[in-house]
């Protein structure tokens, strides 16, 4: 492994892990897993929706390996336009893992996306 490798999580269970986790997410917190949204060097994205309040969350899966103390103690005390809110810190440790739910951003998706690919969203972004 290259030693700008040494922080990347490559484990082959990463993806059991990432399946135990949306398990939980369903069983424990009753969330509605609906599409991956992405993945990454730390952990992955996907959309969640909540059908007792009626609302569309995204939830970061990240492996206990791959935490980093910015996000598990700074985040959740940060408040700024710029940064995405954490609505929920959920530390799943029987399997070694965290999830941090936070809520959809429109205009982030706009921002990076553009509005080609959505439509007009302006009357969402407001």
């Amino acid at each position: 492994m290259a030693s700008n490798d040494k922080n990347k999580d490559h484990t082959p269970d990463r993806l059991k892990v990432v399946d135990s986790v949306i398990d939980l997410l369903k069983l424990e917190r009753n969330y509605d897993v609906i599409e991956a949204l992405g993945s990454g060097t730390y952990g992955d994205v996907f959309k969640l929706f909540h059908p007792e309040s009626q609302t569309s969350f995204a939830a970061k899966i990240v492996t206990h390996k791959m935490i980093t103390e910015a996000e598990s103690s700074l985040w959740p005390t940060l408040d700024h336009p710029n940064i995405v809110p954490l609505t929920e810190f959920v530390d799943l440790s029987i399997v070694k893992a965290v999830a941090y739910i936070m809520p959809i951003q429109v205009t982030v998706l706009l921002a990076y996306y553009g509005r080609s690919r959505f439509g007009d969203f302006s009357f969402i972004a407001k």
